[in-house]
């Protein structure tokens, strides 16, 4: 997994990318692989792909420990969009493949959150503001949005 991460930011620095277009690019090409065709395999690939994941959508407690508050808030910031940009990607795939995927990404997105800890609650709440009214997806987010909307008023009552 660390030469796939060197040869990614090798490629991003190369080719003068952004950070949150590796992002979105690094899921969306994570989604496409050989055998995401069912939820099953699909969470075991975010199992096996999950220090990559964490390298570009999370940042460890030590790394941030090390840095001082300013660098703190500026790389929260930053793997915020990062994880916003991995919901894009799914919101992309879900354009592309609404039949096949659909059923997936709510349960997808709970698993990235819950079990695989790739993403945070506040990225997912800003993302799911930005789904059209209209879009199905916005309704296939519903129970998860509201789901965590509960949890984060719940949390707010208890302090």
């Amino acid at each position: 997994m660390r030469n796939l991460i060197l040869e990614i930011n090798s490629s991003k620095l190369a080719c003068n990318v952004a950070m949150d277009d590796v992002a979105r690019n690094v899921f969306a090409a994570f989604l496409e692989l050989e055998g995401n065709d069912t939820l099953k395999t699909l969470c075991s690939l975010v199992k096996k792909w999950r220090p990559l994941f964490l390298n570009y959508y999370k940042s460890s407690e030590e790394s941030l420990a090390a840095k001082s508050p300013a660098q703190r808030k500026v790389e929260i910031e930053l793997k915020r969009k990062c994880q916003i940009q991995m919901l894009l990607a799914i919101e992309d795939k879900y354009e592309k493949e609404a039949n096949s995927f659909g059923p997936k990404v709510a349960k997808l997105v709970h698993f990235l959150y819950n079990d695989a800890d790739v993403l945070d609650e506040e990225a997912i709440l800003e993302w799911a503001k930005t789904i059209a009214e209209e879009s199905p997806l916005k309704g296939i987010m519903e129970p998860i949005v509201n789901w965590l909307q509960e949890d984060e008023e719940e949390s707010d009552e208890e302090e």
